[in-house]
């Protein structure tokens, strides 16, 4: 069945529909003013990037804003990114850097002297490490890891930024034995 054997038409055109000025407004109404791009009076706006907001400690899942990914910006663009990083190992993920992760996340899961491990502070260097790989992360001030039954928490801890800004991490529930 070819296109000349259907019998339809198109609906005619109003006029006074086609206006340059009258499409500007329509787009201009239509457009949503984001709040997060408008810097607050008397505050620089932190330049941390963003990313999509992650629920590490309830559904394990990417959040939704209606059909759409949440996003996160600025300080939580950071959080995300430790998150990402204390959870991640060394290589294990192509789009990261060969720096990005944990040296080693697994090792303590199965053995019987974990306890040892983390208290050495073994954990607390690892992680400190894969935090410091960020750019924008002078410093890491307050890292705890504990081992709480089976489950290695890690902080609460803060990471300061380049500009001396401080972020609070955690607590963080690690690994589970």
């Amino acid at each position: 069945m070819s296109a000349d054997s259907f019998d339809f038409s198109f609906l005619p055109v109003d006029e006074d529909e086609l206006s340059p000025d009258a499409d500007l407004d329509a787009a201009e109404a239509s457009a949503l003013e984001d709040p997060l791009d408008a810097p607050v009076e008397g505050e620089a706006a932190t330049p941390l990037g963003r990313t999509w907001y992650f629920d590490w400690t309830g559904t394990g899942r990417f959040r939704r804003h209606g059909l759409a990914p949440a996003e996160t910006r600025g300080e939580g663009a950071l959080i995300q990114w430790c998150m990402m990083a204390m959870h991640s190992a060394w290589l294990a993920h192509a789009v990261f850097s060969a720096e990005f992760g944990v040296e080693r996340p697994d090792s303590p899961v199965g053995l019987v002297g974990r306890e040892a491990l983390i208290e050495a502070g073994d954990w607390a260097a690892r992680l400190r490490e894969a935090l410091l790989v960020h750019d924008r992360i002078a410093e890491v001030d307050g890292l705890s890891v504990q081992l709480i039954e089976d489950t290695i928490l890690v902080g609460p801890f803060a990471v300061i930024t380049d500009e001396d800004d401080r972020v609070v991490v955690g607590p963080v529930q690690l690994r589970e034995g």
